[in-house]
């Protein structure tokens, strides 16, 4: 196989040939040509030729064409972009004997091949098809134009796609592929050894003369071994198909068969026969009809194609007959199985009728309307409304996985769909405007990709909002400019309603947008000093804080320095100084080329706010965002996604004035630290990702994972890459409803140990600050926490590693614990609640305020640890410089002198803290040599400087290290120095830290590349998931070897975890259960998480009971399921299974018991299969199930 593949999206090029392999038996090869130059996410043209891979794939297409190949097959008109060597090796081939098929119309590209062909008289194996054969040499050669152009997105033809929107295209895609692989097999000399054939009287039978006809069926064969059985059936799109009886051990020399036509409502219809045998399939034949009559159904029409649950359908319907007060008229809601999930019937209709179809909380969300005219209790004939019918489907209150990016096959696009959700896919984003049919068919949700005018920081320049000359945010609006904005929000979100009738997960603002920004328009700058007067009360607090002498605020206007960039024209210069006063560079320090900046213009507290109100407005424009979009939507969430921000913005008053937000970022994005400690539960959250950091978003407490995208998601045959693969089999049991009941059920929360971090954008923002220009930088060299620097710049002489809040979060879990933010924000609103913490971490905490100051001594005094890595409140309120030390000195029992550039020496502590001894060589630290030791107790020093510098205080404890956490070995390293995790975990158990559990290898040694996430599903219940390795510890990220204690992907690393107390442990997937216990092994694979549940009393196991053993079409099965002596809300799985044997996935459900109960109700269908039925519910605890049976009647 030969395919073309684009250069610019995934069009499943491989599908087709894997569509003809697995339904013709063919064991071939494939190779992929790029007949154009291109840009794509995951190809490239390159080499001599278009074959993909360059040369390492014309390597390989000359390796496959050493050996002979039965037939070359073309999907495409690429063989002019082959490799000279390789098109002379084919030709070579189909002249000796191989065959050719073009499965495309042919054109002027092909003539080189085709004029030197011989054509040939059109063989019987082929009659039917649109195709014209030849003779190459010894080879056959044919090209089989395309029936007709598939566009799955405008559904067209009819005659494919009229009713696909509820039944699918599975009928029509058959076909498609039977003409194919009929003319391939001939190609390659393959063809069937039993020609058979199928006829009708004629193509168009009348409905009301079907009992004279017949369906007549005739073979001849030569050398076909017996027995041979036919399976014949009638086909059908929509209703109407049937299997025949079959004919056993046919005379397979020469023979014939008649079967009678049975009564069929007016439609099109295939019938196809099958001859089996030992061997397989021996030959088939196919013949379509049309079955027609005079009355008909008009029109289906709905009164709207979209509703809310509980909401009637409502509409009218149009019929065409004469005997109208014979018949009766029956309107279906059909879901996407062609079950009739709700009925309405109607005696003797007219020629307009109005139906109403009621609808529940068990109604599927996606439906056809249909319309069915009987007569003696026979189908003369259906008609449908064109459009699906939706039931909003948000899907807010469970666990989602967003995918970004829609295929471009048209062909496949539907069931590709199907397979995305069958590997947890549950919103679509980004799909090109529009929320296609087939998405919504396989229950995908949406999340709508909006304009906002919001703009994207660049790759490079200046990482703040710019203005144009006109002082206005550039290539957008001002977003305080009324009644302008409103008006243009309004229109943004007008195009994206139609996502509403289907079913909005989050209404997205954009990807890797912004999240700050102003400008100084004036409705901007009013609003600027609007916010002011509202954070500080008086004009003479800000003039306190600024050191300024305004009178009111409305006196405040922006600095616009004219002698800067005096090098550029004035035209040019104009929007630079202009976005220099709209981020208060003057304040920070001199801008570029400044002939009138002083030093006494420095003046930190008004850049601080400046960048606080940008926050904050970009925050406010979102929420009026989402206050538009709630009028429209009254269930819309909306938020940005792709943000690469770290821990550098005000995540406190972004989450307060959204409903969703998906940053980017590695290990699971550091932002979600923040947002999970301070979020509202209920929101939505998690990070866009590749498969590496699936885990990682999802143990941050991600309840909305985003993969870009579709194209590296599924190869071009259709199949998950295998990466993905691995990713959705690991997370199966977090589709399966894990993921709903650990990080969106309301009654589960993630677990710390008493341990808080404090985030604020402030100290992040003043850490970034150089002294001067004259000096080196003096807080980045501490750390920093992107490593794109103001200008955009890439800091390449800075260590990725130097951020200092993601080295506090793996040595804490190193250490085997869990800790949780807050933030400046919090303490300030009196929301910070110190009484569940034992230790404080200040990371960089350079700017401290009145109320963090209070809450910190308060800490402490109480009994509180308080730690601090470097430089903690250096800086007063909003940055205001101090000239007295630093904030906490005394608290620290030490005096900063100043602020100066890192040093770098190794150093050493011993001593002990609280009565426990400390003892630890430490290689290489940055220290702050600008500090003095008063009151504290330094343990240590790092060449001449001072080091963990302890002070005893009221009932508690301040610890300042000195040197930055990043600078400390890591202690997730598999072979680092034990002495380094010692001493942090004796600071935490003297603060009065208590461990959990712990993990040991099998020597008993602390297993260092681990960590154990736990959550709260309950009283007296817990979920532990112990992962590893920290991809920081990963030499290569994309592939093997993993670090230690790991050698490969699939071998488990044995876990023994021991326990602070006996409990009952249950291991999820394994079911292995033990308890009580303190002690448990396990094992653990790398990227694949091991889920443990602890309780406290051993887990019940569930139990069905049901309200009757039958149940009449149209009604309710009714099953309440118990675990008796239930703890906490357990996850289930639910399937049931037909009468036939067969899963029916229109059952299947995540099912979540609370306290102890949970009540199912399964709507049966008004044609659904009769007989006895099995319903299974398996506890993702324990694995052990429950089955009920009931009867259909």
């Amino acid at each position: 196989f030969i395919a073309p593949l684009s250069a610019d999206v995934n069009v499943l090029p491989l599908r087709h040939a894997v569509e003809l392999k697995q339904r013709f038996d063919i064991d071939g090869d494939a190779v992929l040509v790029l007949p154009a130059q291109g840009d794509t996410y995951a190809t490239a043209y390159a080499g001599g030729s278009g074959v993909y891979g360059g040369a390492i794939g014309e390597e390989r297409l000359a390796r496959l064409l050493q050996k002979p190949y039965d037939c070359y097959v073309f999907t495409g008109s690429v063989i002019g972009f082959l490799p000279d060597a390789s098109y002379a090796a084919i030709l070579d081939h189909v002249r000796a004997g191989a065959g050719m098929a073009l499965l495309y119309k042919v054109g002027d590209d092909d003539k080189p091949i085709i004029s030197k062909a011989e054509e040939i008289k059109f063989p019987a194996a082929l009659a039917g098809l649109d195709a014209k054969v030849w003779k190459y040499g010894k080879g056959r050669l044919v090209a089989l134009a395309t029936v007709h152009s598939w566009h799955v997105y405008h559904r067209r033809p009819p005659a494919v796609y009229e009713v696909a929107h509820i039944f699918g295209t599975d009928l029509p895609r058959d076909l498609r592929s039977e003409r194919r692989g009929r003319a391939v097999l001939w190609a390659a000399g393959r063809q069937p050894r039993l020609q058979m054939s199928v006829s009708l009287p004629g193509p168009a039978l009348d409905r009301v003369g079907l009992p004279a006809h017949k369906i007549s069926i005739s073979w001849k064969g030569e050398g076909v071994a017996g027995p041979i059985n036919l399976a014949a059936r009638i086909r059908s799109q929509s209703r109407g198909a049937m299997q025949l009886p079959a004919v056993l051990d046919i005379d397979t020399a020469n023979g014939a068969h008649e079967f009678p036509l049975p009564a069929l409502p007016a439609g099109r219809y295939a019938v196809d026969v099958i001859a089996r045998g030992d061997r397989g399939v021996e030959g088939w034949a196919v013949e379509q009809f049309t079955v027609t009559t005079e009355e008909r159904i008009g029109r289906v029409k709905v009164d709207r194609d979209w509703g809310e649950t509980g909401e009637p359908i409502t509409g009218t319907v149009t019929i065409d007959t004469d005997a109208g007060a014979e018949r009766t008229l029956r309107v279906h809601a059909v879901d996407r199985y062609g079950r009739i999930v709700a009925r309405q019937e109607i005696r003797r209709p007219g020629a307009q009728t109005t139906f109403s179809l009621a609808t529940s909380a068990v109604t599927p969300h996606y439906l056809g309307i249909e319309a069915a005219l009987v007569a003696d209790g026979e189908e003369i004939c259906y008609g449908y409304a064109p459009d699906p019918y939706t039931i909003a489907n948000r899907k807010q209150d469970q666990w989602n996985f967003i995918l970004w990016g829609r295929l471009y096959s048209s062909i496949y696009d539907d069931i590709a769909e199907d397979l995305l959700a069958a590997s947890g896919v549950t919103s679509r984003l980004e799909t090109s405007h529009g929320p296609w049919w087939y998405m919504t068919r396989a229950g995908m949700n949406y999340t709508p990709y909006c304009a906002s005018d919001l703009y994207r920081l660049p790759d490079t320049g200046a990482q703040e909002p710019g203005v144009d000359r006109n002082g206005v945010l550039e290539g957008k609006m001002c977003w305080n400019d009324e009644p302008a904005i409103s008006g243009q929000i309004k229109s943004h979100l007008d195009p994206e309603m139609d996502f509403r009738c289907r079913g909005v997960l989050a209404y997205s603002m954009g990807d890797e947008q912004a999240v700050f920004g102003s400008c100084l328009h004036a409705a901007c700058w009013k609003v600027y000093q609007d916010w002011l007067e509202n954070d500080y009360g008086t004009i003479a607090a800000l003039n306190e804080s600024w050191g300024a002498s305004f009178e009111k605020f409305d006196e405040i206007q922006p600095k616009i320095d004219g002698t800067d960039l005096h090098w550029l024209s004035a035209d040019d210069r104009k929007s630079y100084h202009l976005s220099y006063a709209n981020n208060e560079h003057g304040s920070k320090g001199k801008t570029h080329g400044s002939t009138a900046w002083t030093e006494a213009m420095k003046n930190y507290p008004r850049y601080i706010d400046r960048r606080s109100f940008q926050y904050w407005n970009f925050a406010n424009y979102a929420r009026r965002f989402g206050d538009t979009a709630r009028r429209m939507d009254p269930h819309a969430r909306v938020g940005v996604e792709g943000n690469d921000i770290r821990l550098d913005a005000d995540i406190d008053v972004i989450v307060r004035n959204t409903g969703w937000w998906m940053p980017y970022g590695e290990h699971g994005g550091t932002t979600n630290e923040v947002i999970r400690s301070i979020a509202p539960r209920g929101y939505l959250h998690g990070n866009f990702m590749g498969t590496s950091f699936f885990w990682e978003s999802f143990l941050r407490g991600g309840n909305t994972i985003g993969y870009f995208r579709i194209d590296r998601m599924l190869t071009p045959q259709m199949s998950l890459k295998g990466s993905v693969r691995r990713v959705v089999d690991s997370a199966r049991i977090v589709f399966d409803g894990l993921g709903t009941v650990l990080n969106v059920h309301k009654d589960s929360e993630m677990l710390h140990d008493g341990i808080v971090m404090l985030h604020s954008m402030t100290s992040v923002k003043l850490a970034k600050i150089q002294t001067s220009h004259k000096d080196k930088e003096a807080g980045p060299t501490y750390g920093n926490f992107r490593t794109r620097d103001h200008s955009g710049r890439n800091r390449s002489e800075v260590e990725r590693t130097w951020r200092n809040h993601t080295a506090w979060h793996r040595a804490i879990r190193a250490s085997g614990l869990q800790f949780v933010y807050t933030t400046d924000g919090q303490i300030r609103r009196g929301e910070f609640d110190p009484a569940p913490y034992k230790v404080m971490i200040l990371s960089q905490y350079e700017a401290i305020g009145p109320e963090e100051e209070t809450t910190i001594r308060d800490f402490v005094a109480n009994g509180g640890t308080v730690i601090a890595d470097v430089r903690p409140g250096i800086y007063g309120a909003r940055g205001k410089q101090r000239d007295n030390g630093a904030v906490l000195d005394d608290l620290f029992g030490v005096r900063h002198t100043g602020s100066a550039p890192a040093d770098r020496a190794g150093g050493r502590i011993t001593g002990t803290i609280a009565g426990s001894a400390v003892d630890v060589n430490l290689a290489d630290l940055a220290v702050n040599p600008a500090l003095e030791v008063t009151t504290g107790t330094a343990l240590g020093k790092a060449g001449a400087t001072p080091i963990c510098i302890v002070n005893e205080v009221g009932e508690g404890r301040a610890i300042l290290l000195n040197f930055t956490m990043w600078s400390f070995p890591p202690l997730a390293t598999h072979d680092g120095p034990e002495d380094a995790s010692s001493f942090l975990q004796t600071i935490f158990a003297e603060a009065g830290v208590q461990w959990p559990l712990t993990m040991v290898d099998e020597a008993g040694r602390r297993h260092r590349n681990m960590e154990a996430m736990r959550w709260r599903t309950g009283d007296g219940i817990e979920v532990v998931a112990l992962f590893g390795p920290d991809r920081s510890t990963w030499q290569d990220s994309s592939a093997p070897p993993a670090p230690a204690p790991f050698t490969d992907l699939d071998t488990p690393v044995p876990v023994t975890v021991r326990l602070s107390r006996p409990l009952y442990v249950c291991e999820l997937r394994t079911g292995l259960r033990a308890g009580p216990v303190e002690v448990f092994a396990t094992g653990l694979r790398p990227r694949w998480p091991t889920f443990l549940v602890l309780s406290e009393r051993e887990l019940g196991v569930p139990l069905l009971e049901a309200t009757d053993d039958a149940v009449r079409r149209g009604g309710v099965y009714e099953i309440e399921v118990k675990i008796a002596d239930a703890q906490g809300t357990h996850p289930l799985k639910l399937k049931a299974t037909s009468p036939a044997g067969d899963e029916a996935p229109w059952f299947s459900q995540s099912v979540f018991v609370e306290a102890g109960q949970a009540q199912i109700t399964l709507p049966i269908a008004h044609n659904e299969q009769p007989g006895r039925w099995t319903v299974t519910v398996t506890d993702l605890y324990t694995g052990t199930s429950a089955a009920s049976s009931f009867t259909v009647e």
